[in-house]
């Protein structure tokens, strides 16, 4: 349906059946193709569909509609009885959703159009009615149970601000909601190159090279999820660096710079000492420095 060709300037051809319905989008950083439909999609769009880049991959797109059928006989005399029409009921209420409608010989016939994750659990049922006669009892109860992908957040998130040689961090990608939600697998990947398959991912002696963006991602039977982000920031020192004058008559030593961690409790001080109000020099005349650090 849609063809992609590598080259200087790649290019997108759309079939004229979908011209005005789809957009297409070449994502070359990604080596991707982004198929969307700009207008309503109908029962025939199902199926799969294929793009064609340096590598190549195929889709399928599934277009939910169900349909459901409410049959009985009349047992009147004389036969073959009395025509009939239909009742349909929504979790126990007349249909009143516009995306539920009945159709077919007597309204026979139930369509359910888009079916959505929301739909789990709706009850559906239905009665006959005889023109002039009787009322049938109330059909089986018929429960919807929708398929659907993952929905996952990462944990902790969305950013996280370590320090080098840090133990470890660890990052976990949570499924808030999934049907089925067995048989679950998971994905990670750290500027766009996967590095893991677990659904925890530890970053050990952090270095500055571990600094980026992961993503992670969920797969079930009904398909896989939309990537959730996390950005991993690495400083060389975490903590406020604060300044201080340094009293030209002070005979003890000065405070000059500070660090802090996060919860601003000093991890290093730095000192410029002085004797009779004049700086301590080195051998070499440099100003001595005392690093005091805290544990």
């Amino acid at each position: 349906m849609a063809r992609v060709f590598n080259g200087a300037s790649p290019v997108v051809e759309i079939d004229a059946n979908y011209k005005g319905r789809v957009a297409c989008g070449l994502d070359e950083a990604n080596n991707r193709v982004n198929l969307c439909f700009t207008s309503s999609v109908s029962l025939s769009d199902g199926g799969i569909y294929f793009a064609s880049t340096s590598t190549s991959s195929a889709n399928t797109l599934y277009v939910m509609v169900q349909t459901f059928t409410c049959s009985t006989t009349s047992t009147s005399n004389p036969a073959p009885g009395l025509p009939l029409t239909y009742s349909w009921f929504v979790n126990y209420a007349p249909v009143n959703n516009p995306r539920f409608s009945v159709t077919g010989n007597g309204g026979q016939t139930l369509t359910i159009d888009r079916v959505q994750k929301q739909d789990k659990g709706t009850t559906l049922r239905c009665v006959a009615n005889e023109d002039k006669g009787l009322t049938s009892e109330h059909s089986d109860l018929k429960t919807l149970d929708v398929l659907y992908v993952p929905d996952v957040v990462i944990s902790p998130g969305p950013n996280i601000v370590t320090r080098v040689d840090a133990a470890s961090v660890t990052l976990e990608c949570l499924v808030k909601d999934a049907n089925p939600n067995t048989d679950l697998a998971f994905s990670w990947t750290k500027d766009s190159i996967q590095i893991s398959s677990s659904q925890t991912y530890t970053i050990m002696d952090v270095q500055l090279s571990d600094k980026g963006t992961y993503s992670c991602t969920c797969s079930n039977t009904a398909g896989t999820s939309k990537p959730a982000f996390v950005t991993v920031e690495v400083n060389e020192f975490q903590g406020l660096g604060i300044a201080s004058s340094v009293p030209t008559t002070d005979e003890s030593t000065a405070l000059v710079f500070q660090t802090t961690d996060t919860a601003g409790i000093p991890n290093t001080t730095q000192f410029l000492t002085t004797v009779n109000g004049s700086r301590t020099l080195d051998e070499e005349g440099k100003v001595v420095l005392i690093n005091v650090l805290h544990f």
